[in-house]
């Protein structure tokens, strides 16, 4: 359990560093992009050590670990895009512009818009399934309803019947 704690605050550690540095670079300074591409190098081994203690947890405990491990990644991967695009759009004198800002958070406007349609297209085949689900369960149920009103009929005549047969046999036993 330290492991996790640990693994944790190390990955938040460095998420932050990395920020940092990415922020300094966006505002014209200069920083190695090997430096930062260490430390995701890093930050990655640790969520691999992280997601193998997690294993090791009993099932209860593991869920609210492996969200953290799911958000972790996917700071990993915003961290990695816009690393990706300030590289890629950089100016020939190496300084990064305000129009990069621009087009950095465009590009993060587009993945959060993504996964968001993700989660809505998801959301929705789930709410199908669930539709179909109801409808498969009152088919179910209207078909045990009539068969409970044919059941309780038979149930009808069969009183019927004894009742009939109770006269008959009254009437033998007077004779």
């Amino acid at each position: 359990m330290n492991d996790i704690k640990e693994n944790e605050v190390e990955i938040e550690r460095l998420v932050k560093e990395i920020e940092l540095e990415i922020k300094d670079k966006s505002k014209n300074k200069k920083i190695e992009s090997d430096k930062i591409n260490n430390r995701l190098k890093r930050i990655k081994q640790i969520l691999k050590s992280y997601r193998l203690d997690i294993r090791e947890l009993p099932k209860i405990q593991q869920k609210p670990y492996q969200d953290k491990s799911n958000k972790f990644e996917e700071k990993i991967k915003e961290l990695e895009d816009t690393l990706n695009w300030m590289e890629i759009n950089k100016n020939d004198n190496n300084q990064y512009t305000s129009e990069d800002d621009y087009k950095v958070m465009i590009m993060k406007s587009k993945t959060i818009q993504q996964k968001d349609l993700k989660t809505v297209n998801q959301l929705n085949n789930t709410i199908n399934s669930i539709n179909n689900m109801g409808s498969t369960i009152l088919k179910d149920m209207a078909d045990q309803e009539e068969q409970m009103k044919r059941i309780n009929k038979d149930m009808n005549k069969v009183d019927n019947n004894l009742k009939i047969a109770n006269k008959y046999l009254n009437s033998i036993e007077r004779g």
